[in-house]
């Protein structure tokens, strides 16, 4: 039987602005997401023809997730298999180190490397576009997986612009331990006639050049003051974090991560040690970006 073994990035939003809500009830937003170097592995089986366990299986390492219908490697699996009208029975285990409900996008990059995987397992040649429409039944999050690479997304998150760079940069990502459900913070999200709106031109240009120091300062998320008001620990994470080691730490997503950019991949692993000393129940990733 056929198998392989997959890597599943997360993710960071080194920008997210709110545009207003839509007409579907889904906010619409600008957000630059930045695939990062910290993986789950997704290995994908194909079942004995033999066999008379049920078609699809999903089991993985990490206690809770769910491993039938409400877990997105199931539902990917299932759409796909319907899609192209394939019958042959599936064994996916998930081994978890992205954080689930840590704004990472852990569950949306399985779901997108589970739609990939099966594309190159069953050998059906199907292109980043295609994989992407399908995977906007899954999430919208789940079409920027397919490209892996930095890319500015419109509308609901779905409709993906790709950014060409090649430059490496070291982030550091701390998730402090708990969740932040993304329908609380939309829920609980104002958005004031007196919002000024930022621009992501700025932003994009600020990232074009690459520094380091100017990408942290700019770093912004419109979420990001909701969700230190709904949880005052994750705010004082963050202050600690501003206060002792960057002036610019930023929220991916809906929280609950929070991470910064540093200047080098030595800086990481010190402030990283130091972080580990004084928050021993938050998790801290030492990371760069994903290059695919």
């Amino acid at each position: 039987m056929k198998s392989l073994t997959l890597r599943s990035p997360a993710k960071i939003n080194l920008f997210l602005e709110v545009l207003g809500k839509r007409p579907d009830g889904y906010h619409e937003i600008e957000t630059v997401f930045q695939p990062i170097n910290i993986f789950d592995h997704l290995t994908i089986k194909e079942k004995s023809r033999q066999a008379r366990a049920p078609e699809l299986t999903i089991t993985t390492d990490q206690p809770g997730l769910p491993t039938g219908p409400a877990n997105l490697v199931y539902q990917a699996a299932a759409l796909f298999k319907k899609n192209y009208r394939i019958k042959q029975g599936l064994d996916i285990f998930i081994k978890k180190r992205i954080p689930t409900g840590a704004g990472l996008g852990g569950g949306s990059s399985n779901a997108a490397t589970t739609l990939m995987g099966l594309n190159k397992l069953w050998k059906l040649g199907l292109s980043q576009l295609e994989l992407s429409h399908l995977g906007q039944k899954l999430g919208a999050d789940v079409p920027f997986f397919i490209y892996r690479q930095t890319a500015l997304a419109k509308r609901r998150g779905e409709l993906i612009f790709p950014l060409a760079l090649t430059r490496k940069f070291h982030y550091l990502v701390i998730w402090p331990g708990f969740s932040c459900p993304t329908k609380k913070i939309y829920g609980n999200l104002t958005l004031g006639l007196t919002n000024k709106i930022h621009d992501v031109s700025i932003f994009l240009n600020v990232l074009r050049k690459g520094r380091p120091d100017q990408i942290d300062s700019c770093l912004f998320n419109r979420l990001a003051p909701t969700v230190f008001r709904l949880y005052p620990e994750l705010k004082n994470l963050a202050r600690y974090v501003k206060s002792n080691i960057s002036p610019g730490v930023s929220v991916s997503g809906s929280g609950s991560s929070i991470f910064c950019c540093l200047s080098s991949g030595k800086e990481v692993k010190k402030t990283a040690r130091q972080l580990r000393r004084s928050h021993r129940s938050a998790l801290v990733f030492e990371t760069t970006n994903y290059l695919p």
